[in-house]
């Protein structure tokens, strides 16, 4: 075999490493979301006088309010990013962040401060992760190239996911449910941006070529939240029922039951924070195992439908083990939710 022209072997070591950054940015990001799995639940209810039923529906709320505006902020910074870079999108979130998590830490007691910090962080924490990351890795890889780079990114969310519940729960240990102990989880959320914006500024480069980038005009197509409903009118038919799988897909992803999963063990199962620690840390198990070994095995001997079908046998499971969950035992069954984020994956391809 002849050997690979040194520019070539030049070009696939960059994109090895500008992935590689990419995946360490999605980690960065994955841990400022995920480290509030337990103590925003807990922050609410305290807030809410143990008013379970209200600190739900502001729970609810606040996750429907931001994706209702994900609508407007991911497309009209997905076209702005086009015209300026990528990097600029990925400062966004976590210089957010660090400012929303002063905040919360100086007002712990006032609610609807929090809230709006809640919606902010879910819009811009998303923004700067799965919209900038995805661009990103798009403008570097290939199509043949794009499923296994995804396929990282998945791995370092799983070891964001195995990291984070440590953090959380050592802060919850001392004060599970006071504001004014919660609110250092918060802290931890600021100390992380800060290190992740220091990581972007100096580490990871700007993916998307000048000569590449759109000209920069505003126009109402760069804000207008029913712009994707193109999809269903111009795509093609192909396109239109992959989008269609992939959005009922999102339904059963961890980070849109996570509010609810939280509720049912705390105030049904009654666990601790330890055992709500380690329910987490199982699920990053899971999905940082699949993202090294399932998803890449999968790429290489499944169809994108059969791989996709193949991970769908589980939520009739998940139904039945969670209809008669009455122990830890039964309710890990649950934790099968890690095994069907490949397939997702494998929509990409």
């Amino acid at each position: 075999m002849a050997e690979q022209p040194k520019s070539e072997k030049d070009a696939a070591r960059r994109r090895q490493k500008v992935v590689r950054r990419i995946c360490i940015s999605s980690f960065f990001s994955v841990c400022q979301h995920f480290i509030f799995a337990q103590s925003e639940p807990r922050l609410f209810l305290s807030l809410c006088n143990k008013d379970a039923a209200m600190a739900t529906r502001i729970l609810g709320n606040t996750s429907g309010i931001a994706g209702l505006l994900s609508l407007i902020v991911n497309q009209a910074g997905g076209k702005l990013s086009d015209s300026i870079g990528r990097k600029p999108g990925f400062l966004v979130g976590p210089l957010c962040n660090i400012i929303l998590g002063f905040l919360v830490v100086l007002n712990p007691l006032n609610r609807p401060l929090i809230a709006v910090c809640r919606v902010l962080r879910l819009i811009l924490t998303t923004f700067s992760n799965t919209v900038m990351c995805t661009a990103a890795v798009a403008d570097v890889c290939s199509s043949s190239e794009l499923a296994l780079a995804m396929s990282r990114m998945q791995t370092a969310a799983g070891l964001a996911m195995l990291l984070t519940p440590f953090i959380e729960g050592r802060i919850l240990h001392w004060s599970p449910w006071s504001p004014h102990g919660i609110k250092y989880v918060y802290a931890a959320k600021a100390a992380i941006a800060t290190l992740h914006t220091a990581f972007v500024v100096t580490q990871l480069e700007e993916t998307l070529d000048v000569c590449k980038r759109a000209s920069a005009k505003i126009t109402f197509d760069m804000v207008n939240p029913f712009g994707f409903l193109r999809i269903f009118t111009q795509g093609s038919q192909a396109l239109r029922k992959l989008v269609t799988i992939t959005t009922l897909q999102m339904f059963l992803e961890g980070k849109n039951l996570s509010d609810v999963v939280q509720a049912w063990i705390r105030d049904h199962l009654k666990w601790s924070v330890t055992q709500v620690r380690n329910f987490i840390v199982g699920y990053g198990m899971l999905c940082t195992a699949t993202g090294l070994s399932a998803t890449p095995w999968m790429l290489r001997n499944l169809s994108p439908r059969g791989g996709w079908l193949l991970h769908q046998r589980g939520p009739f499971r998940d139904a039945a083990v969670a209809a008669d969950t009455e122990s830890e035992l039964q309710a890990f069954g649950r934790l099968k939710r890690g095994l069907r984020r490949p397939a997702a994956t494998m929509s990409k391809t």
